[in-house]
């Protein structure tokens, strides 16, 4: 009798050894990278790269339904307004085709988070296991300087800000990468005056995010200095409410901790302010681009140019162009976070006291 293979758990997924090896990779990188925020993300991910391959490969298995939809769309349209003898036979082999690439989403999804999870989780481990090793280290003198409530942002709300960061970016850059790519080659292969159009996309993103890069990395540092600043205050508090109330200092304490408290508020409305006006510059531009693609197909269309299916072929693919550029827009408040989290972290990593 052939016995079945047990099921892995996540103890066994997750080796408490090789997360203690990591954290040597880790420190090593921020040695080597000093300053380059992006490079000692990318290198954090350097031993997983088989995992990211696999997760990859089920990423553009499961994107399929993006760019497969739209073509079956467009086909239909001219099934019904061509009006052809075997029109039923191509409306049921559309119907199966839409199905199978829509149904294979599910496992192929699964399977994508499944190894890109598993890479992500080793280093976030690796990243706060490094940190702790690095502070049993250091001095007591660097602990007296040191607010323990900065500490302590930093190991668990900055390592989040890198994590959020490796997700996005990963998810992001794929999806951009593959469905340009794809769509751009459909749309080439089928009218090279519309191709031209979508690309005028590209450097209009360039431009929008070179307008607003520094300003929202500058409110984003802004934001995570007031953030640690007054963790650390409320950590003393905490600590010296006994030494307060003896000297009846409470309302001294309350007002110290709630103008720390504002400052976060007006950082934070100042970064919220710039990031939702460049998320709104950019909408407020590629619509306008959308309804400019529809009326010039539609001319297109009305004078026999191309077919009115095309006409919703390319009104699908331009707005999922619109939205993949959106989306890499959308990730520089993530990535302004994120490189000032690793500029944080590395505060720790870098100290040699």
């Amino acid at each position: 009798m052939v016995m079945s293979k047990p099921k892995k758990t996540a103890t066994d997924l997750f080796n408490t050894n090789e997360i203690m090896h990591e954290q040597y990779e880790i420190l090593r990188a921020f040695k080597k990278h000093k300053g380059k925020p992006l490079r000692i993300l990318l290198s954090f991910f350097k031993p997983h790269w088989k995992k990211l391959v696999a997760s990859a490969f089920f990423f553009v298995l499961k994107s399929c339904p993006i760019w497969a939809i739209p073509l079956i769309i467009a086909e239909v349209v001219d099934i019904a307004v061509s009006r052809p003898e075997n029109a039923v036979e191509r409306f049921i082999i559309c119907a199966v085709i839409a199905a199978v690439v829509i149904f294979q989403n599910i496992p192929t999804h699964m399977l994508q988070i499944k190894y890109f999870s598993l890479a992500k989780r080793d280093v976030e481990a690796g990243l706060r296991g490094a940190m702790v090793r690095k502070l049993q280290q250091l001095s007591i003198g660097f602990h007296k300087e040191m607010a323990a409530g900065k500490i302590q942002s930093k190991v668990m709300r900055d390592v989040e800000a890198v994590e959020a960061l490796a997700s996005q970016l990963f998810t992001t850059v794929l999806s951009v990468c593959t469905n340009f790519i794809i769509t751009l080659g459909i749309v080439l292969f089928t009218n090279i005056y519309v191709f031209l159009m979508f690309l005028v996309c590209v450097p209009l993103a360039v431009l929008l995010m070179r307008l607003f890069k520094k300003k929202m990395n500058d409110c984003s540092r802004d934001f995570r200095v007031n953030v640690e600043s007054t963790s650390a205050a409320v950590m003393d508090m905490i600590e010296l409410v006994p030494v307060s109330r003896a000297h009846a200092l409470e309302k001294f304490e309350i007002h110290k901790i709630t103008e720390n408290v504002v400052g976060v508020a007006k950082s934070g409305y100042k970064f919220d302010y710039v990031q939702n006006l460049f998320g709104a510059a950019h909408w407020v531009v590629f619509a306008f681009f959308r309804i400019l693609c529809l009326i010039v197909t539609g001319v297109m269309a009305y004078f026999g140019i191309i077919t009115v299916g095309a006409v919703t072929l390319y009104q699908s693919y331009f707005g999922d162009l619109i939205g993949q550029v959106s989306s890499i827009i959308n990730l520089m408040p993530i990535f302004s976070k994120g490189s000032e989290a690793i500029n944080s972290i590395g505060e720790i990593l870098y100290a040699y006291d």
